[in-house]
């Protein structure tokens, strides 16, 4: 019965809409975010080992230990905020105020196995420097963005090693972003003076809550899931 029954879902995905979900939840928030005035950026996924260090991370922090080192110089990204930085310091004074940029891209940590965690994730991170930086702006743009997906969530004040306060945003007890009312004593290490908000948002977390999956790999990049359907018939 489970095998006729994923021949049937996938013959029937394939007859009636061939995107993938992952692929196309990337499509409509590019479209969302673009259409409210954020600058789409793709920067390399292969970043410099400095810029982990500079985000706190070292050899005597836990995250460390979840770095994909290619050498000592190189590593996988495991976040994009290094390179977001690196975007607002060159765009300032070049773009009007404010400036708001967004990116979509994959992320590699050397997490725990679960049902939330990946080792290979997607992350959105959106953020705007300048004016209208306040943290009823950030919760309005957020509610905006989950209502337009139709997810429920609700926003809990929380802390983190790398940016200290954040607004977690969650639905039910699983984090669907983390939130930042900047500026943050790290932003001097970046060239930043200026006020910002921020937040990120995994992906396949999304995904997981939109279709209800059990597990977080069945919205996943993977040769073992399509859209959620197991492909081992």
């Amino acid at each position: 019965m489970l095998v006729s029954r994923r021949k049937n879902d996938l013959q029937q995905m394939y007859a009636e809409d061939r995107e993938d979900y992952l692929g196309k939840l990337e499509r409509t928030i590019t479209k969302f975010f673009v259409d409210r005035g954020f600058l789409e950026i793709k920067t390399p996924i292969i970043i410099p080992a400095e810029y982990v260090e500079r985000m706190g991370i070292n050899s005597d922090v836990e995250l460390s230990k979840q770095v994909f080192r290619i050498d000592k110089n190189l590593c996988l990204r495991p976040m994009l905020a290094p390179t977001l930085y690196n975007c607002l310091r060159k765009f300032d004074n070049v773009l009007p105020d404010p400036i708001k940029i967004f990116e979509i891209g994959p992320c590699y940590r050397k997490e725990s196995d679960g049902k939330e965690h990946l080792e290979e994730f997607t992350m959105l991170n959106f953020c705007q420097m300048g004016s209208g930086c306040t943290r009823e702006n950030l919760e309005a743009l957020i509610k905006e963005f989950l209502d337009f997906l139709e997810i429920d969530f609700e926003i809990v004040g929380d802390s983190c090693m790398v940016y200290g306060d954040t607004l977690d945003v969650m639905h039910g007890d699983m984090e669907l972003s983390s939130a930042v009312v900047g500026p943050v004593p790290m932003d001097r290490d970046w060239g930043i003076d200026k006020p910002w908000i921020g937040a990120g948002f995994g992906l396949e977390r999304l995904l997981k809550v939109k279709h209800g999956f059990k597990n977080i790999r069945r919205g996943s990049r993977s040769e073992s899931y399509y859209n959620g359907i197991p492909t081992k018939i």
